[in-house]
């Protein structure tokens, strides 16, 4: 039993030293990203329109605070206060993320 033992490993043993390494690749380099507008890319150009537009928002809902908690709850509770500016923020945020681009588009056909 230890002869089969020993040629299977002596066999093991002589496959791995004549293997030949496997070459190391190197990663193709990234494909350039294209700006659209004042140097940015278009995640980031998207970004500052949610940053933009969620803050209006939440500048509107804390204007309108009193008038939109009284339409949600039927009472005056300042609690909701946070809670109503941040769904605000949110909704302005995925509006002004999606419209964006359209907006850019429509100032570089008409502008």
């Amino acid at each position: 039993m230890t002869a089969v033992v020993r040629r299977v490993t002596s066999v093991a043993v002589l496959v791995l030293a004549l293997s030949t390494p496997a070459l190391a690749q190197t990663a193709p380099p990234p494909a350039p990203v294209p700006t659209v507008a004042f140097g940015m890319t278009l995640p980031e150009y998207q970004g500052v329109g949610c940053l933009v537009s969620g803050a209006t928002a939440a500048a509107g809902v804390f204007a309108y605070s009193d008038v939109i908690t009284v339409a949600a709850t039927g009472m005056l509770n300042p609690v909701l206060l946070i809670p109503v500016m941040a769904t605000g923020f949110a909704v302005g945020c995925g509006v002004g993320a999606t419209v964006s681009p359209a907006f850019l588009w429509i100032g570089k056909a008409f502008g």
